[in-house]
This record gives structure tokens, sequence and C-alpha cells, in this order.
């Protein structure tokens, strides 16, 4: 079991172009954040336990990781099947680079390829101990690689299986008002058939006595022969239950909009494919990769589409696979309105997040709006609440850099939900 994190407060720190901030975590979370606190005030008052001297250096949020890839497609499996979570290395390696929170989703193919996961990058907690939620999202990806022929097969295939999960879906629905329909039809055939065992007691009764000549009843009798037994009612027929399919189950969710399906496409044709789809079964869509998405920015903006972007340079196998790409591709889908993420798209390349942000600005995002794409931004993609912004309430997920030299700042430490799990001096 890892040991509460002390009451830390982090003293001297800048937060965006104001300096002199002190902010106190307790508990995991960010308890007070401001200036000109007394030092005194820390001890007596607030019961600091650790400070640490910021020096001057920017504090930040801890970055968060939307498209960290990891493991097989598999229907009905997880991303979190393939984590290791006694890797410190991997670990102490996105850490290092200020990478607090990942979502681990698994590889995408054509059809549903499994449900994703997030984690938070806590060393020594354990797989219980890092786990935030499961079941975030459904992936599927279309033309990763290959001709428009196979994007137009992958596009079939996908579309398919969303069939499929619709009719496995109706056959559920259908079966569970039959069902409902046999319970209370069970429960009349009950009532109806005590009944008849009562009449059939009488009527066996009445021919007993007739038989030993006993005195009929008092009142008036049937004329002629005796009544004939009771007919018995006939029993309900129980329905029969479809056949169990995880994946298409996980599908239905998605057409429930329970959870959402990030699709990974690149191509024009891919992605008014992926876009044709979710007009035609409502599904909450995540564009992921989204190589040519600048042709359809406006679209993409009217539809409200979120796109996580990965690295921005053109791939090396572009001679085999060429793509319409740009290199201000975030920059273009910001000014149309798009909502732009970025992700590293592999838990390997976690690591690199903050350098694609960095690319993406230089290639003319606003640097801020690269900021917020890997840390406040990405917690709203995966519905993260009070992780991903420095500010009072939140979780006290934070980087702490140096002052730059050169103009380049190195991440001196982070902290996870208030535990220091990184420190560079210690390295």
């Amino acid at each position: 079991m890892i040991a509460a994190a002390p009451v830390t407060a982090i003293v001297n720190a800048r937060i965006g172009d104001t300096p002199g901030y002190t902010v106190v975590l307790v508990k995991g979370k960010i308890s007070l954040l401001g200036t000109n606190i007394p030092s005194r005030a820390l001890k007596q008052q607030l019961k600091v336990q650790r400070i640490v001297d910021a020096k001057g250096g920017r504090l930040s949020a801890g970055r968060v990781d939307v498209w960290a890839s990891l493991g097989d497609a598999v229907p009905a499996g997880s991303a979190l099947d393939a984590f290791d979570p006694y890797d410190q290395d991997a670990i102490r390696e996105a850490l290092s680079r200020g990478v607090t929170t990942v979502f681990l989703n698994p590889m995408r193919s054509a059809q549903s390829s499994g449900q994703g996961a997030v984690l938070k990058l806590a060393p020594g907690a354990g797989l219980e101990g890092m786990l935030i939620k499961e079941g975030v999202a459904i992936h599927a990806g279309l033309g990763l690689g290959g001709g428009l022929l196979r994007s137009l097969s992958e596009g079939d295939a996908l579309s398919k299986v969303l069939e499929q999960a619709q009719a496995y879906q109706d056959s559920w629905i259908d079966y569970e008002e039959e069902l409902e329909k046999y319970t209370k039809a069970l429960a009349t055939y009950a009532k109806q058939a005590a009944k008849s065992k009562v009449e059939e007691a009488q009527s066996k009764a009445g021919a007993a006595r007739g038989r030993r000549g006993a005195p009929a009843p008092k009142g008036p009798q049937p004329k002629g022969a005796a009544a004939p037994a009771p007919k018995k009612p006939s029993a309900p027929k129980r329905p029969k239950q479809p056949a169990t399919d995880p994946g298409l189950a996980l599908m239905g969710k998605v057409l429930e909009r329970e959870l959402p399906l990030r699709i990974e496409a690149h191509r024009v044709e891919d992605i008014i494919k992926t876009l044709e789809l979710q007009k035609t079964y409502g599904f909450q869509l995540i564009l992921e990769g989204a190589s040519e998405a600048h042709l359809l920015a406006e679209v993409l903006a009217e539809r409200k589409v979120p796109v996580v972007l990965g690295n921005p340079l053109l791939p090396e196998d572009q001679a085999r696979y060429p793509l319409r790409r740009a290199p201000d591709l975030a920059a273009r889908l910001e000014a149309a309105g798009v909502r732009v993420v970025i992700g590293s798209d592999g838990w390997a390349k976690s690591a690199s997040l903050a350098d694609l942000a960095a690319l993406h600005a230089q290639a003319g995002l606003d640097p801020e709006v690269a900021e917020a794409a890997i840390t406040t931004r990405a917690a709203e993609l995966l519905g993260l609440e009070k992780i991903g912004a420095l500010a009072r309430g939140y979780e006290a997920d934070l980087v702490l850099h140096s002052p730059p030299e050169l103009g380049l700042e190195r991440i001196e430490a982070v902290f996870v939900d208030g535990r220091l799990v990184y420190q560079r001096s210690q390295q």
C-alpha cells in the first residue's frame, strides 16, 4: 500500500507569466494556490510537512496522453490486458517528460478492437492503484495501410459490424419484451392452474359422494349428468434467449451513446466514410490521426467532431502510403473551429508527448492551445474531472520546470496525487 503523501508546499513558482506562487498540496489535491503567502503560515496554520523551492521555475499541470496505443485488437478485449504495471523504466521515462496520466487504447482494426483504460502513472502503486477507469471508448480504424481498395474494404467491414451490433441489440430488446410478456403470462397461468386444481378437487369430491350415495350438498344442483372435469390451462412457452457476443455487446454501448467510438482515419475518403457511419448510427465520434482532415475542417467543426492528432511530420512510409498532409494541420483545424487534442499514438512514445505539442506549435498552433491539447482538453476528452489544470480542488498532478537556460526548460520534479514521483536531481 502506498503511503499517504505529506502535506507539501511548492514555493517561488511561476504560473503563466506570474512569479512568486505558492501551491499547497493536501491529500492529493491542490488545496491552496496564490502569491504572497507568508512562510510562517505554511507550517503553523497549514501544517506543511515538506517545502519544495521552485526557484522561479514554471509550474504546470501534469500532461495527459489521450492516445497511447498498446496491445492487440480484440473486439471484447482491453488495452489494459497488455499493460505491464511493473515496467518501472517505461513509467519513469514518461514521468520524466511530465506525463502523469495516459489513456491506453488497443491497436485499431477495421472492426471493433476493444476498450481503452485511463491510468495514473504512480510508481509502485500496482495496476489497481493506477487505474482510474476502464471502458472509456471503443476503437476501430480505416485505411491504416494500403490503397483505396483496402480502405473501401475496411469501411465496409466497420459498417457491417455496426449493422450486426444494431441487429444484436434489437434481438435483445425483442427478447426482453417477450420475456416480460412471458413473465406476466406465467403469473396468469399460475393463478389459472391453482383455480383449476381447486375445481378439479371439487369435481372429484362430488363424484365420490355420488358413488357412496352421500346426500347432495344443499342448494340448487345441475340437472343431468355430473359436470365434466375442468380443462387445465396450457403453460406459456419461455422465449429463446439470443446467443451472447461480448464484442457486439460492447459495440451496442456505442450505439446507445454510452461510449464514444474512436476511429483512426487518415484519407479524405475514409474520414467521409466515418462521418457517414456516424450520421447513420448517431454515435459519439472521436477522430484519430486525420492526416487529411484539413480538407474537411469546416464539416468536422459543424459536426463538432474532436480530432486527436499525433506526429505532424511526414511518416517514413510517406512514399509507400502517400497522404495529402499539411504540416500546419492542427492550426488549420483549430482556425476552422475543430477541437484539437494531441496524443503520442503509442504507450512506448508517451514520453514524446510534449515534443509533439511543440512541433504543432512551431507549425502554427497557438502555444497555449498546444499546452491545453495535452492537459485540460485531453482530460475533458476522457471525461476526467478535476485533472489537467492548476486550480484549487483539482488533483495534484503537477510538473515543475527549472528556470529556462538559453531558452530551454528542463523538468525538475513531477507530482502525482501530491506525491513526489520524479526528481531530476536524484536521477
